[in-house]
């Protein structure tokens, strides 16, 4: 068992809103069969641009958090969310994103 506590799902905005939360989803998905706990807090937040998702990709990566990205062929959209999973004194790396809402 580890101390990861919340599972942190990035989307951004430069794809339609009611995409960005499947998106996201998918991300989890692939992070939650890494981890190995009996109970997680699932949090989805959003970023402006798939430019600053992959900066966020890359600080949460240079602090050796294993991130998952999540890339959607649809339309060529490239890059569409990440996900991670941080223990609590971990979850400041991304304390300056917004909730996501619809």
């Amino acid at each position: 068992m580890n101390d990861k506590t919340h599972l942190y799902m990035v989307s951004h905005t430069e794809i339609p809103s009611h995409h960005q939360a499947i998106q996201a989803t998918h991300a989890a998905l692939k992070a939650a069969k890494t981890i190995d706990v009996e109970r997680i807090n699932l949090v989805h937040l959003i970023c402006n641009s798939k430019t600053e998702l992959l900066d966020i990709s890359n600080h949460l990566k240079s602090n050796q958090i294993e991130v998952h990205h999540f890339e959607e062929p649809y339309n060529d959209w490239g890059l569409t969310a990440i996900s991670c999973a941080l223990s609590p004194n971990q979850r400041h790396l991304l304390s300056h994103l917004s909730l996501w809402e619809l």
